[in-house]
């Protein structure tokens, strides 16, 4: 549990930033996928 909340502080971290908003295009660009399919292969893809 607390992993996961750690994980999230570290997305909005600055330096991660690039990499989500490059995440939001990619998963705005598979919108035929399933919303949260998008996201997480967005996220698992590094």
């Amino acid at each position: 549990m607390a992993n996961k909340i750690q994980r999230r502080a570290d997305f909005w971290k600055p330096r991660n930033l690039a990499r989500v908003s490059n995440c939001v295009v990619i998963c705005v660009e598979l919108r035929h996928l399933p919303f949260n399919a998008s996201v997480l292969n967005c996220f698992n893809a590094d």
